[in-house]
């Protein structure tokens, strides 16, 4: 029987064949039911510039597991497995977001939205939805610095 896999990442521990490989689209999630229930799916991908500045954090993790293209394989391997109708993701990076995720993703159909995190930090979050299940009407950023002024005070 096929391994379940909760963690996209975790898959690269239980991988088998060439290097990148994953065994996250074998994930044996429920199929997505006919029925007007949505899916959501969350993950924190690690941006690429935080494992750079926070190195210590992943010292004990496999090299491999931390490189950037096989984990976003890995993740968008999970995602289509799941059917997931709305995605969050917490950590990418806006070249992450345009160039790997947005392209793999729109081929199973959903489209998505990034937002940059306030400050110096380079990453931020993107929004993915099944766009035939749902239609965009409005975007709105909010800053989350903005949300508290006058709380504290």
């Amino acid at each position: 029987s096929p391994q379940v896999f909760d963690d996209p990442f975790r898959a690269s521990h239980a991988r088998k064949g060439r290097e990148g490989e994953c065994d996250a689209g074998r994930s044996s999630a429920a199929p997505v039911p006919p029925t007007a229930a949505l899916r959501f799916v969350s993950y924190n991908v690690l941006a690429p510039s935080l494992l750079a500045q926070n190195p210590q954090l992943y010292a004990g993790c496999e090299p491999a597991a931390l490189n950037t293209c096989a984990r976003m394989r890995c993740l968008v391997d999970h995602i289509t497995a799941l059917g997931a109708d709305l995605l969050g993701l917490q950590e990418v990076e806006r070249a992450m977001f345009d160039e790997t995720l947005v392209p793999a993703l729109a081929r199973v159909g959903l489209s998505g939205k990034f937002k940059k995190r306030t400050g110096q930090q380079s990453d931020g979050v993107a929004l993915f939805y099944r766009s035939r299940r749902l239609l965009l009407l409005h975007t709105e950023e909010i800053e989350y610095r903005s949300l508290s002024e006058g709380l504290c005070e």
